[in-house]
């Protein structure tokens, strides 16, 4: 039985013998619908996804950190090559291009 068809049916079992269904609820034990058969309390459920978020958070920053990081030196190293680069932009082009992805909601780009 998956955790959603638990939570779905307010935490009980749906089976074909009300024998399996016990023995499914007897094998887990009783816990509250919103939380999850392998977690052995919610403190410990949400203390669990607290640090996924922030361990989440920190790989997100070492990426783009990483990124910027690497796109400011490269710019300042060949700081000629980007100027002359920039002056190979067209506004019109841009525009196009950005209106051809997403249309704007409102008239004014």
């Amino acid at each position: 039985m998956s955790d959603s068809t638990a939570i779905a049916n307010g935490g009980h079992a749906l089976s074909n013998s009300a024998s399996s269904a016990n023995t499914a609820n007897s094998a887990h034990g009783e816990h509250p619908p919103y939380q999850r058969h392998h977690f052995a309390s919610v403190e410990q459920q949400a203390d669990t996804t607290n640090f996924a978020m922030w361990l989440f958070l920190l790989t997100e920053i070492m990426f783009f950190g990483g990124l910027f990081t690497s796109y400011l030196i490269m710019r300042n190293w060949y700081y000629q090559a980007f100027v002359d680069a920039s002056h190979q932009l067209s506004i019109f082009w841009g525009r196009a291009t950005r209106w051809c992805s997403s249309p704007p909601a409102s008239p004014w780009p």
